[in-house]
């Protein structure tokens, strides 16, 4: 639901990705647009993912006491 808000909603760097694999994936799948648009959200879900993942491990975590 995330992946989708941000493509629906046009931010900056996760939209550019949907855009590419939507294309691409457009191109290799003729018969239906709606499942390349899901295929690109998916691709994009994923680089959220990724991201957070790095943040996390950017961060510097402190000891609960």
């Amino acid at each position: 639901m995330l992946a989708r808000s941000t493509v629906l909603n046009k931010h900056n760097r996760y939209y550019e990705v949907y855009r590419r694999y939507f294309e691409r994936f457009e191109a290799e799948v003729s018969d239906s647009s709606k499942k390349a648009h899901w295929k690109a959200i998916l691709r994009v879900a994923e680089r959220i993912l990724r991201d957070l993942h790095g943040l996390a491990k950017n961060t510097k975590q402190t000891p609960d006491t």
